[in-house]
């Protein structure tokens, strides 16, 4: 008995749906990256808030003023960081749609998690730079200490 022939709505539908889960699978690369970098920056802040508390960075008014900025900016970086990293809840979908469904869920879904990553990825970029400020405010401190 010989094979139905496929409706060429259905391999454009297919076509669509391997290129939405396509898309997907970028954006929990994407995600992978983003969860990684936090990491680093928070180790890099708690390492700096360490190394700066062993100075003695209280010996003068300017190094107590510098000193409290830094440990602020560490606490701040720190906070950042884990919150990028903190787990959520995604959506996901369900094997009981159909094909069409499944296409128009997947685009969904994409938008919605588009605009959380978004944020997490700015918010890990506020971080960094609140983890510079940090920095440079221990070493300033250390200076005006030594």
């Amino acid at each position: 008995m010989p094979e139905p022939e496929k409706d060429p709505r259905e391999a454009k539908w297919e076509l669509i749906n391997a290129e939405q889960a396509t898309r997907l699978d970028r954006q929990g690369q994407s995600l992978a990256r983003i969860e990684t970098k936090p990491g680093v920056v928070a180790t890099f802040a708690l390492a700096g808030g360490q190394f700066l508390a062993t100075r003695h960075p209280f010996a003068t008014s300017w190094s107590t003023l510098l000193g409290v900025l830094a440990f602020a900016c560490y606490v701040v970086t720190a906070g950042c960081s884990i919150w990028v990293t903190r787990v959520a809840r995604g959506a996901d979908l369900t094997r009981a749609q159909v094909l069409q469904r499944l296409i128009v869920s997947r685009v969904e879904v994409y938008k919605r998690n588009n605009g959380p990553n978004a944020k997490r990825a700015r918010v890990w970029w506020h971080s960094v730079w609140v983890l510079s400020a940090g920095f440079l405010c221990s070493v300033a401190c250390i200076m005006l200490t030594a």
